[in-house]
């Protein structure tokens, strides 16, 4: 529960709401990004990669 004071048991919107003020593009916020590689071999880093199907 990334949203809840554990000492103190309330709800406090945070970290959410301090790394929504420096992940926004556009009038979006983006906090990550799920892919799955369709296919065989090995993604390594710095390898480049072509998005096929966005939504």
């Amino acid at each position: 529960m990334t949203t809840v004071d554990t000492e103190k048991g309330v709800k406090t919107g945070e970290p959410l709401r301090m790394l929504a003020s420096y992940r926004r593009q556009g009038n979006g916020i983006f906090f990550g990004q799920n892919l799955i590689h369709h296919g065989q071999g090995d993604i390594k880093t710095g390898m480049a990669v072509e998005v096929l199907n966005y939504k």
